[in-house]
């Protein structure tokens, strides 16, 4: 059975992108009341890893006391390495090696999803190009790098894939899996993302399968890059809940909306009813 979740949207929406782990205690009731069984966390910049590594204990003890499960760890912090600047991959897994060091402290899913970004946003550079094929390169070789050292903890790297990713659509993603040729690398669905690259959103379930380790799901009209309530524009949800079904997805529904601080509950619980709704219809939940 699906349980439905919020994502750290949900703090973002709340507090910024600055959000700290008291917001995410302040946060914990507020999730509870709205009805939510299950969040994820976020740790969003670099600079604030040393606040997890002080709280963590404090936080994950609030969490279970409120009766929450934690889906997934979101890390952030790496966002930079699809970005096409030019990292150091010694670095990359030391910082990797402390968020994992996080993640455990906390009862959860193991799955970390890291954000691939655009490097369009701060490069011209254009695609196909050499100097593009070599980012590409970095960026596989960080993408294993993060699977190999997750892997002696169980954990899984789920990828969520922006709009202009290095990563590129489904086809090469389903590629990258092939050459890194782990079992603990997948995606994270992110409808929104995806519905604004020109996929057949509704059915990625069908070509991805179980390498859908978790999900962002959040609607738009397929132009903008927005995460809105589900059902609210061009997305087919029935369709899409559907095939997550033939494929016999059990994981958590993540509702990732962003929106203004003053709509936070009004949109999550309008969301929630929604998914609920269509679960109920289908037998899901």
């Amino acid at each position: 059975m699906n349980t439905i979740e919020v994502s750290p949207a949900f703090s973002i929406s709340k507090w910024g992108e600055d959000f700290t782990m008291k917001d995410y205690s302040n946060a914990v009731p507020v999730v509870k009341r709205l009805g939510f069984s299950v969040v994820q966390l976020e740790i969003y910049s670099k600079e604030s890893l040393s606040e997890w590594k002080s709280g963590v204990e404090s936080l994950a003890h609030e969490i279970k006391e409120e009766g929450l499960y934690i889906s997934q760890f979101v890390a952030h912090l790496h966002m930079s390495s699809f970005m096409g600047s030019r990292i150091d991959k010694d670095e990359v897994t030391e910082t990797f090696k402390r968020v994992l060091g996080t993640a455990e402290k906390f009862q959860m899913e193991q799955v970390i999803t890291v954000p691939a970004g655009s490097p369009k946003e701060n490069l011209n550079i254009a695609p196909g190009s050499m100097e593009y094929k070599g980012l590409q390169k970095q960026m596989e070789e960080t993408v294993r790098l993060r699977c190999e050292t997750a892997y002696p903890s169980g954990f899984k790297i789920a990828l969520e894939i922006l709009p202009g990713s290095l990563v590129g659509g489904v086809e090469a993603f389903t590629g990258l899996i092939k050459r890194i040729g782990m079992d603990n690398l997948g995606i994270n669905l992110d409808t929104g993302h995806a519905n604004v690259s020109e996929n057949n959103v509704e059915s990625l379930p069908l070509i991805l399968k179980d390498r859908i380790f978790g999900t962002h799901l959040s609607d738009n009209d397929g132009i903008k890059n927005l995460s809105l309530c589900p059902g609210r524009r061009s997305i087919n949800w029935k369709e899409l809940f559907k095939n997550l079904n033939s494929i016999g997805y059990t994981g958590s529904l993540d509702i990732e909306i962003h929106c203004r601080a003053e709509e936070i509950e009004s949109e999550y619980s309008s969301a929630y009813s929604y998914i609920k709704e269509l679960l109920k219809k289908r037998g899901n939940i």
